[in-house]
């Protein structure tokens, strides 16, 4: 038996907005965010000339993602083209991170020779782990992403934009932003300009969990937000959050790991049902 090795490298000029990916006339003509994966097959250590190039938003790319409809929260259809064909796609996740991880795993496959239709059914069956995205919906009404399990600014900006866009069915968006961890003597201002950025994309209700979170809160009430709450720890958020969540909510919980804001989530699953 021969084993076959895919090193799969990532590159993303900026964060990537499913607003934008979503119209149609952006998807290949090099406009907007841009990003590239290329799953290269590896013979020992030498690169072999089987090479799969992956651009999302660029021209002449091997496979791509268009036609991308991200109107029900919570999964992603899209048509997915490669060089063996095309097939329509739905990914039971949410954020534009998840698309380029599915067309990362697409190249992989297409690589091996995998058809896009064996693919599409693969990506049918896609689930997020455990605190990195989940998507919960409860009886009462409302929707919970946790994404509790660690966080950046990067991931907290794709993640409130991607909640930012939510309109079906959504009264008002939440977001509960721990703190970030280990990002160095920039940190401060790192809360704080992820605390404007939020405010700009549409969020009704900030709260910020735990130490430099406060920052947060602060740059989100410079660009006008008044809905914030600061909170010293994540037991006091989940304390809190079982009297203010309502019906039509749609509320991203997020923290770096120690912050521990899935508190949080738990808090609510022990308060109310799951639906269905």
């Amino acid at each position: 038996m021969v084993r076959r090795r895919i090193r799969v490298r990532r590159e993303v000029s900026q964060p990537l907005e499913l607003h934008r990916l979503a119209d149609a006339d952006a998807v290949g003509d090099g406009q907007g965010a841009g990003g590239a994966v290329q799953a290269v097959e590896v013979a020992d250590e030498e690169v072999t000339a089987v090479e799969m190039a992956l651009v999302l938003v660029q021209n002449q790319a091997d496979v791509t993602a268009s036609e991308i409809d991200t109107s029900q929260f919570g999964s992603i259809r899209f048509r997915l083209s490669t060089p063996l064909g095309q097939a329509v796609a739905d990914l039971p996740m949410t954020g534009a991170h998840n698309l380029m991880n599915s067309l990362a795993a697409s190249a992989v496959a297409t690589a091996l020779k995998l058809k896009p239709e064996l693919i599409a059914d693969a990506l049918r069956s896609a689930r997020p782990p455990k605190m990195r995205g989940e998507v919960l919906n409860f009886a009462a009404g409302f929707t919970v992403v946790d994404d509790s399990y660690n966080s950046n600014p990067r991931s907290l900006l794709s993640m409130a934009h991607t909640v930012g866009e939510a309109r079906d069915r959504v009264k008002r968006r939440v977001v509960v932003a721990g703190e970030m961890l280990e990002l160095g003597p920039e940190s401060p201002q790192m809360h704080r300009e992820a605390g404007h950025e939020i405010a700009r994309l549409g969020i009704e209700v900030l709260w910020g969990v735990r130490g430099l979170a406060n920052e947060i809160i602060a740059g989100a009430r410079d660009e006008g937000l008044a809905a914030t709450r600061f909170f010293d720890s994540s037991d006091e958020a989940a304390a809190a959050v079982i009297d203010e969540v309502r019906e039509g909510d749609l509320i991203l919980v997020k923290g770096s790991r120690s912050v521990e804001t899935d508190k949080v989530v738990a808090a609510l699953k022990q308060r109310f049902a799951p639906a269905g």
